[in-house]
């Protein structure tokens, strides 16, 4: 009968042993001594990994779980912003641009989207009429002015008794479509100034800036509301500097063209001073 090997077994610097081979299986089995033991018997050149010496290949060890996830630095709402109904935060840029592409179609419709977000905020809010009684106007501006052409197709003439009331009622029209307009705004600052304070926040809507730029201006507060809202920080200010610069551009370009005009027929003699 074979003798049972002998084995050392190596710990910490220290030499263990000699262990029978079937007890050292069986201190394998348990989880006593590892298949990385290092060991040792007769006939080795040198103390190799226990498993080597048992031929039994190291098991690989279980890959680790992941590292949790780094904290979320991002500050928790505070319930009352919290409660305040998310405001459609597109750039107001982006909005301009929309408004081009889509040859003002766009400019039709996120009005009433802002009105709608400001009825939540604000069920008493009259917004969404004034907007309706503003796309009538509109609808009839250009009803009267397709009529026009056609009659004045027709017609074959520009005859003054024709086009005089036409223009008339034109220009009636485009005044009340910037009204109506105008109030569907004001109405809107009128919700926010009233309402948000009960959220914790106090908006500076200028009217001036209102008057002259409505969807854009608005939209420049909603952008700025939904950043206070998510992080609690109100600067930057909602912007309002920036859309009297590009009311400018218009007017600045107008009197170089006016000017350049001018100076194209003094040149040529058409006028003298």
């Amino acid at each position: 009968m074979t003798e049972e090997r002998q084995i050392w077994l190596g710990r910490e610097g220290q030499e263990f042993g000699p262990y029978a081979e079937s007890l050292v299986r069986q201190w394998v089995a348990a989880g006593q001594v590892t298949y990385t033991t290092l060991a040792w018997c007769e006939g080795m050149p040198a103390w190799r990994p226990l498993g080597e010496l048992l031929g039994v290949e190291a098991p690989t060890p279980a890959r680790p779980p992941l590292p949790p996830g780094p904290p979320d630095l991002r500050p928790a709402i505070d319930p009352a912003r919290a409660s305040l109904p998310e405001p459609p935060s597109m750039h107001w840029f982006l909005v301009l641009v929309l408004c081009f592409l889509t040859l003002g179609v766009f400019g039709i419709v996120w009005p009433f989207i802002q009105a709608a977000w400001v009825r939540r905020v604000d069920p008493r809010s009259k917004a969404i009429p004034w907007l309706v009684a503003a796309l009538v106007a509109t609808l009839a501006y250009w009803a009267v002015a397709l009529a026009s052409g056609i009659a004045g197709a027709f017609a074959g003439n520009t005859d003054a008794v024709m086009w005089g009331p036409m223009m008339s009622l034109g220009t009636t029209l485009s005044l009340l479509q910037f009204a109506f307009m105008v109030l569907a705004y004001f109405s809107m600052a009128g919700s926010l100034r009233r309402e948000l304070p009960r959220y914790g926040l106090v908006p500076q809507i200028g009217g001036v800036t209102l008057f002259f730029f409505t969807m854009l201006y608005f939209q420049g507060q909603l952008t700025w509301i939904a950043q206070w809202r998510q992080t609690g920080q109100t600067q930057p200010s909602a912007p309002k500097v920036v859309f009297w610069i590009l009311g400018c551009i218009p007017f600045v370009l107008g009197l170089l063209m006016l000017l350049t005009v001018f100076g194209m027929l003094y040149s040529s003699g058409g006028v003298k001073f």
